[in-house]
């Protein structure tokens, strides 16, 4: 206020000077103007310009890409059913929080514990069967061999001891040919049972004994992996949360049949995913990890999150590259669907002079702001480094410490008397 007065009776005195020159018209039009343009210049030595300053101070500047942010769950989960069952009772409606593993809602599980007694019968029957290969039947038989093996055995022991005696008799001539052969014959027939009872003895004890124990081993197998899959099955007739979460659907009621359809709907927003699309010319700007600012429209609170993703092929339709940002979200503040704002850093500029845009001037394509020494503006032509809409980067003209006019600037001219009202970093 105090700035806009000053200004205001700086042109009322001018004006004032301007109307008594004209008032001196009837001296002559010639002399009149040359004591007003006097009057003026005498006015613009003696008034001070009121104007604001700012400390140019050496920091930081950043520049921010904006994009549009719309918030979407971290996960989305549309639970359903692995086999078909009436549903008998469910336990959460829309908006109820669960957390993983909790019961959303069973289906009727009678059928399902038929089929696994069923599966459970027919466990232990092979059970059996192979119990009694390896116990019963198996020994049993082995016992049986052994006890022909024994008799083999006697029997050839016998006919080689009759059989030796007879051709000790033979050679000393006392019994004939004929008779030798006979008992020769009798022996080789002991002989070769022998060898038969020990080969069955020692294959019923390995090959063909194995194969059978192999086979009631494989349906063993087999009836355990029946049991167990008809146990999974009744599991699933429980079906539970398989996150933490908001409920958001539950399409079905007790009673009804639940198919191979999505029966209930969660959601996870205690964290929050924007996709943002950036341009060809800043996406190498941005990398993943970047800390970003997030602002939605409904919200009176700036989040940060952080770049999660970058993907390496621009969008066909909207011409540039989706990055993905992820924002901590425990309180459940921001709600799916909320749009806002997101802020990439993209440059970053520090330990040079910064000042604000305002303070900065044009003419004939060159930049100048003005510096007060000695209540004296200054012109100083400057170089501009990075800027944005509020402030600048100064890279050459001036330095940290100088005073610059601010606002009042538009007024002066370079060597022109001002006074101070206002300092801007006070």
């Amino acid at each position: 206020m105090e700035f806009k007065d000053r200004s205001n009776k700086l042109v009322m005195l001018v004006l004032i000077i301007s109307v008594i020159s004209l008032l001196f018209v009837g001296c002559g039009k010639e002399k009149a103007t040359t004591n007003m343009t006097e009057g003026i210049k005498q006015v613009e030595k003696e008034v001070k310009v009121p104007v604001e300053v700012l400390e140019a101070k050496t920091g930081e500047l950043v520049e921010y890409i904006t994009a549009a942010a719309q918030a979407e769950p971290i996960k989305s989960i549309q639970v359903t059913p692995q086999l078909q069952g009436e549903v008998g009772k469910v336990y959460v409606s829309i908006g109820d929080k669960v957390n993983k593993g909790d019961k959303l809602l069973t289906l009727d599980k009678e059928n399902i514990l038929i089929q696994v007694e069923q599966a459970k019968a027919g466990l232990q029957a092979a059970q059996a069967n192979l119990e009694k290969l390896l116990k019963g039947t198996r020994e049993e038989r082995l016992a049986q061999l052994r006890a022909q093996l024994e008799q083999a055995k006697s029997n050839y022991e016998q006919t080689k001891k009759s059989y030796e005696r007879q051709k000790k008799l033979y050679e000393q001539e006392i019994i004939s040919e004929q008779q030798l052969e006979t008992i020769k014959v009798q022996y080789v027939t002991a002989k070769s049972s022998y060898e038969s009872a020990k080969q069955e003895l020692t294959l019923a004890k390995n090959p063909s004994t194995k194969e059978e124990i192999k086979a009631l081993e494989a349906q063993v197998e087999q009836a355990e992996s029946n049991l167990k899959s008809a146990k999974l099955q009744l599991d699933h007739t429980e079906i539970t949360a398989p996150i933490s979460g908001i409920i958001v659907k539950v399409n079905v009621e007790a009673g009804e049949i639940a198919g191979m359809q999505p029966v209930v709907a969660i959601v996870d927003i205690d964290k929050i995913k924007t996709i943002a699309y950036i341009s060809e010319s800043n996406v190498n700007k941005v990398n993943v990890g970047d800390e970003v600012k997030v602002n939605f429209n409904a919200l009176n609170k700036e989040f940060v999150g952080k770049v999660k993703s970058i993907s390496p092929v621009a969008d066909k339709v909207k011409r540039s590259f989706p990055v993905e940002v992820v924002i901590d979200n425990k309180s459940n503040i921001i709600k799916a669907g909320m749009y806002g704002e997101i802020k990439f850093k993209a440059n970053i500029s520090s330990g040079q002079v910064v000042i604000p845009q305002a303070a900065i001037l044009s003419e004939n394509g060159l930049e100048y702001v003005y510096i007060i020494k000695d209540n004296i503006a200054i012109r100083k032509e400057v170089k501009i480094g990075l800027a944005t809409a509020k402030e600048a980067i100064v890279l050459e003209g001036i330095q940290a410490g100088d005073q610059v006019i601010v606002k009042g600037q538009e007024d002066i001219k370079a060597d022109t008397k001002v006074e101070v009202v206002n300092r801007g970093d006070k």
